[in-house]
């Protein structure tokens, strides 16, 4: 029985370390940035972010993310797309299971749109749904892309031979 290891180089573990901590925080202050536009104090704006990334970006990140990085490291090269898409699948995840396990309440709208009806989920609450799950998902492929910026990005050893080369200095 052979297992399959990597052929390339892996990130440093401080630049993972540091994906680790700082995707969840992109993702978190783009989810509140409107309420910064509608004139929230920046003091105010901060504290938000990091509430919202203790409760919604880190647990996912401890939960899913790390364990998923560990799992898929020696099989996938860290590749901008594929680490995005986790990123993605990641935070939408959670919520899905969430939307899953609780109870609906008897009766609820969303501007005019009956999303449940006696207990029961309505088509356009199912749509509501899908819209807020893509919404978390688009905001998890953004912090995979910043955990790519963090963890892989300019290491000429993980993305190729071209890495960190402008167009003048490509190898003929």
């Amino acid at each position: 029985m052979s297992s399959r290891t990597a052929k390339w180089s892996q990130p440093a573990l401080w630049r993972v370390a540091t994906g680790f901590l700082v995707a969840p925080l992109v993702p978190a202050a783009l989810w509140l940035m409107p309420a910064l536009w509608n004139g929230m104090p920046i003091a105010t704006f901060g504290s938000q972010v990091m509430l919202a990334a203790l409760y919604g970006g880190y647990p996912a990140t401890m939960l899913l993310g790390i364990p998923a990085y560990f799992l898929l490291r020696p099989r996938l090269r860290p590749r901008l797309i594929t680490i995005a898409l986790c990123g993605g699948i990641i935070a939408a995840v959670p919520w899905l299971v969430v939307g899953l396990l609780l109870p609906n309440p008897s009766y609820a709208d969303i501007d005019g749109c009956r999303t449940v009806v006696a207990g029961h989920t309505t088509w356009c609450g199912y749509w509501e749904d899908l819209k807020f799950i893509a919404f978390v998902f688009g905001l998890g492929t953004i912090g995979g892309v910043v955990f790519w910026i963090c963890a892989v990005w300019r290491d000429a050893d993980l993305i190729g031979p071209r890495a960190g080369r402008g167009a003048d200095h490509q190898t003929q």
